[in-house]
């Protein structure tokens, strides 16, 4: 179920789960520390004047309170925030505008976040969606842009604010991030998102694939403009803030990831909420230890999703089950129960390898939850990394407690 939440990237070093083998029929299998990116604990480093006070929009007023300086330019003040201009958060009708605000750590809080109203009145509809979207959105873009560096994290929380029932526009945002603005075709693949429905929030991390400079564009499904709260968070691992999306920010420590997510040790335990997408997915660390692992959650209600990760072998194959949550095989659900979804997705966290079907299972049996076989082609002689499955259910229907059975062997 929906909270708030999130999580971020580093390697210090391997904890004594990563190090593990599966150990079976087959053999021992190590997993390649590539599975986590690699983090320069140099960035890290925080600035001992503080954070600086607050002015009246919740800009911090200390330009050096917020890290070190690094080579990227968003771990700190650098050369690129000398030319920041005008520090009120805004959104432009276009990215390519020269004036479009520039997101920087200078202008954060001590929790390396922040928030403000931004108004999409009066801008155009500019940009054609055909690259990402299989809908049309005719709603008003509005633009900022944000200097990062390769692999650094930021997490977006969007609130739309019109009021339905004084006459204004239902909104449904939608969110991508750009690195050219003369591309009119949309957002680079990959990085966009439009989860949930009308009148609901949208809750989006980005990780950049490359140091530059990136446009974050708020777009709506539905053909409207209005006002939005933006809540903006850098996620930095291991810096001492466990700021809004981090699971944990101690690596090695407890039950703390090398990226600062929460890995999960215990069969037939429930992970903590929330675990909406690939950075607050729970690592389950049984499927690499023992090669399997059953949890328990629940999906259902407004705009839920559990995202859960594991280690695959080089040439491995999983089999993922939804069961009810008495670990049953699902022989039918009630009308007014959320129907399932689960999918395979691969290491990038992005791309869909396939989804579970619903229906005979290989035992011959009708079931009425979605699985996946290690027969499945998309399922199978799968390169070692990390992999998620993703389960989503219907917002409408009520809340369906579940167990979700996992099992990786070689292929």
């Amino acid at each position: 179920m929906r909270s708030e939440r999130f999580a971020p990237p580093a390697l210090f070093f391997r904890p004594a789960l990563l190090l593990s083998c599966v150990v079976a029929a087959a053999g021992c299998v190590d997993f390649d520390d590539s599975i986590f990116k690699k983090l320069d604990p140099s960035k890290l480093e925080k600035d001992a004047g503080g954070s600086g006070g607050l002015n009246e929009a919740g800009l911090s007023t200390d330009a050096g309170g917020n890290g070190g300086k690094d080579d990227g330019g968003s771990n700190g003040k650098d050369s690129g925030d000398e030319d920041a201009g005008d520090t009120t958060p805004r959104l432009v009708d276009r990215c390519d505008d020269p004036s479009a605000y520039r997101l920087t750590t200078a202008l954060l809080s001590e929790l390396n976040e922040i928030s403000f109203t931004a108004s999409t009145v009066g801008f155009g509809d500019d940009i054609n969606q055909n690259a990402c979207f299989t809908d049309p959105l005719p709603g008003s873009e509005g633009a900022m842009s944000v200097d990062m560096a390769a692999g650094e994290r930021w997490h977006f929380h969007i609130t739309p604010k019109n009021q339905v029932g004084m006459g204004q526009g239902k909104q449904n945002p939608v969110i991508y991030m750009r690195n050219d603005c003369s591309d009119n075709r949309g957002c680079n693949e990959g990085s966009f998102l439009d989860l949930c429905g009308d009148a609901q929030e949208e809750h989006f991390t980005f990780e950049a694939p490359t140091k530059g400079t990136w446009h974050f564009i708020l777009d709506d499904k539905n053909n409207v403009q209005g006002d939005y709260l933006i809540r903006a968070v850098k996620n930095v691992c291991g810096n001492g803030v466990k700021e809004h999306n981090e699971a944990c920010d101690t690596p090695g420590v407890g039950n703390c990831s090398p990226d600062c997510r929460l890995v999960l040790n215990i069969e037939g335990a429930a992970p903590d909420e929330p675990n909406d997408d690939f950075s607050a997915s729970v690592i389950l660390g049984r499927v690499e230890e023992q090669g399997s692992q059953t949890v328990k959650g629940s999906i259902g209600g407004v705009c839920d999703v559990d995202f859960y990760a594991f280690a695959v072998p080089d040439k491995g194959k999983v089999e993922a089950r939804i069961l009810t949550g008495s670990g049953a095989k699902c022989a039918a659900l009630e009308a007014n129960v959320s129907p399932t979804q689960i999918e395979l997705l691969a290491p990038d966290a992005k791309t869909v390898l396939g989804v579970g079907m619903i229906g005979l299972d290989e035992t011959m049996t009708d079931v009425a939850c979605p699985f996946i076989l290690q027969t499945d082609t998309f399922a199978r002689n799968l390169d070692a990394g990390l992999y998620y499955l993703r389960v989503t259910g219907d917002e409408t229907k009520k809340t369906f407690p579940y167990q979700l059975s996992i099992k990786v062997a070689h292929d």
